[in-house]
């Protein structure tokens, strides 16, 4: 028996569900709520997000309910190259891919000025992977305090959750890619072809979905 009338997502948008939205096709978040006959769906994930902005998503998710006691939140791991900055008017710039190099710009981009800058100057595998673990931690941390049931799924990238602390047991053993019969090298290779379970736009088909639904099941 589930005791929840809450499974909620976060992360980007592969458990946000692109693609499937103009023909109103659920993600694997919704499909796993109908199987576990939990009563109440939410979906929480923004597409480009960074493992970073899991943090504001849960935090914006508890601040919209009186009680979260017992609600299931599966929060989607994304490459841990994406982060985020947080301006002074509290605007949130995301850093997904580096841009490709252009010195005859026409005009300031803040946006993809920063973008380069933390690139060049800020992002080194090590530092993405303390990120990650270290944001794990706050979500583990925060989901205790506050009574929800926590579990994370990889998207693409195998990582190694072996810091003190870090409860092991809730994260999938396997990437959304590996679920759907990939490596990561085999993904990038065809993102952008229609296959049995993507879209032509890199994200996951309805069939796609409901195979990463049924091994979360």
């Amino acid at each position: 028996m589930i005791d929840s009338d809450y499974l909620v997502t976060f992360g980007d948008s592969w458990p946000a569900g692109v693609g499937l939205w103009p023909n109103d096709e659920k993600p694997y978040g919704a499909l796993l709520c109908d199987r576990l006959q939990i009563k109440n769906f939410y979906n929480g994930s923004i597409p480009g997000s960074s493992v970073s902005r899991l943090l504001l998503q849960l935090f914006d998710y508890i601040s919209c309910h009186t009680t979260v006691k017992n609600h299931i939140a599966i929060f989607f791991i994304t490459t841990p190259g994406r982060s985020l900055l947080i301006d002074h008017d509290k605007n949130i710039i995301n850093f997904n891919t580096p841009p490709p190099n252009s010195s005859n710009r026409n005009a300031f981009d803040r946006n993809k000025d920063l973008t380069e800058i933390y690139y060049k100057y800020l992002s080194t595998v090590p530092m993405d992977e303390f990120n990650v673990c270290r944001t794990i931690l706050a979500l583990q941390q925060v989901c205790s305090q506050v009574g929800i049931q926590d579990f994370y799924i990889p998207g693409w990238l195998n990582m190694k959750f072996d810091w003190p602390g870090v409860e092991k047991q809730k994260i999938y053993p396997k990437t959304c890619t590996q679920i759907l019969g990939y490596s990561r090298d085999e993904y990038l290779a065809m993102q952008k072809v229609h296959s049995k379970y993507f879209l032509p736009c890199g994200h996951p088909n309805s069939h796609g979905h409901q195979i990463i639904a049924d091994y979360l099941y």
